[in-house]
């Protein structure tokens, strides 16, 4: 393994490391949630009876506040299983849909710290390629974290996926919003890029449209399994 394979195995080392942490972190917020409102709960059903209906009506609200947290902290759970599993062989059939549903989800608190909304757009086609979906993720993380930290409060980054003929997947980001640095430098003249695309013998392109609206069109093929 060359010098350059070294650097590249160590950036996956450091992005896995970074994806497990904050999904750890998020997911610990939510128990530490829902463990206050449980012994809120528990504070108000000691209340006295002639206030029952107000608590009847408080512990509603904070029961559905805690299934909403629950739910948030499974899906983190699924798609970090998920994520967990995506290198287990280099090269093999998966979605893609799937693979960036589970990278979305993961982001989703550094989206929030930012104040921008990050989202796999609804309607998109299934998409399914032979290629390697561990790789995949790292390409896209490479790409949608400098946006991220490019841009504004309530900016948006969209992710659009369709299949073309001939068995490669499109995945279509968009950027909208007010930027406070040029992202490109890290999105077009990035080592890290260079490598994921060529281990996906993946073709991108990036379009700038007054620096408010930034698109890039990544062409994932189907690769022959050796």
């Amino acid at each position: 393994m060359n010098s350059s394979d070294d650097l590249f195995r160590q950036g996956q080392i450091a992005f896995h490391g970074r994806i497990i942490a904050d999904a750890t972190h998020e997911i610990q917020n939510h128990f530490a949630v829902i463990k206050e409102y449980s012994g809120l709960i528990g504070d108000l059903l000691q209340s006295k009876q002639r206030m029952i209906n107000r608590v009847n009506k408080r512990c509603a609200e904070i029961t559905k506040s805690i299934n909403e947290r629950a739910d948030r902290a499974a899906e983190m759970v699924d798609a970090l299983n998920g994520f967990s599993h995506r290198g287990d062989k280099a090269v093999c059939p998966f979605k893609v849909n799937e693979t960036t549903a589970e990278l979305t989800v993961l982001l989703q608190r550094h989206a929030a710290l930012r104040r921008v909304a990050l989202e796999l757009a609804a309607g998109t086609e299934t998409a399914a390629v032979t290629n390697d979906p561990s790789i995949l993720q790292y390409l896209l993380f490479s790409l949608i974290t400098p946006l991220l930290d490019a841009m504004e409060e309530n900016g948006s980054i969209a992710l659009h996926i369709s299949m073309e003929k001939g068995g490669t997947a499109t995945i279509n980001i968009v950027a909208d919003g007010e930027m406070s640095e040029s992202p490109e430098p890290d999105l077009m003249a990035n080592e890290t890029l260079e490598k994921c695309l060529e281990k996906l013998a993946a073709g991108i392109s990036l379009n700038k449209d007054n620096g408010d609206h930034i698109q890039i069109l990544l062409n994932i093929p189907s690769l022959a399994v050796s």
